[in-house]
Order: C-alpha cells, then structure tokens, then sequence
C-alpha cells in the first residue's frame, strides 16, 4: 500500500466534525453585501457562510447559494412586510453559529 497519499484521511477526519446549521442573521447587516457579511464573519468567528434565506412575513423563502455582491434587501418603509434573514452555515458547533447574532 502507498501510505504517502494518505494526507487526505486526516482532513476527511478532520471535516468530520462540522455540520450545516441554519441561524438568523442580525437586522444589523441590512444593506450590506452578502460576500463581505461572509468575509467578516469568517474573520471575526472563524465560520463559513455559504447561502442566504430571507423569510418574508413567516412564508419559507428561497435559498441562494453564495449570492456574492447581493445585498440583503430593506423592506420598504410603507410596507408591513417583516423580513427575516437566515444564513446557512459550516460550523463544529450550533453554539458556534449562535453568536453570529451578537456580532
């Protein structure tokens, strides 16, 4: 057996440990670009963001993967419209992803 190319194993072992968690993203990054809310959490908590969700008024919405230089949307001000945004994560833990709400 050729053990040289066994480099793999260890980050396969390693990837184990993370899931995909759903967790709602704060109101705070309204109007901001959906890579650069990605590049700050990774920065700040070490986790990655790979799509977004918004909710409107509770109706499940569409996911979109790495929607890049997308802004997540204000509802309009005459509206009744509330928005919720969700962000899907890669983390080892859901506590990880917990405290994306206080960033």
């Amino acid at each position: 057996k050729d053990y040289n190319n066994w480099g793999w194993m260890c980050e396969y072992q390693q990837g184990k440990c993370y899931e995909i968690y759903r967790e709602e993203i704060p109101q705070s990054f309204v109007n901001k670009e959906f890579c650069k809310i990605a590049n700050d959490v990774y920065k700040e908590d070490a986790l990655l963001l790979f799509a977004l969700e918004i909710v409107v008024n509770d109706k499940q919405g569409d996911i979109m993967l790495n929607p890049g230089n997308y802004r997540l949307p204000q509802p309009p001000s005459h509206s009744n419209e509330k928005f919720t945004y969700y962000g899907y994560f890669i983390a080892g833990s859901k506590e990880e992803t917990e405290n994306i709400t206080t960033f």
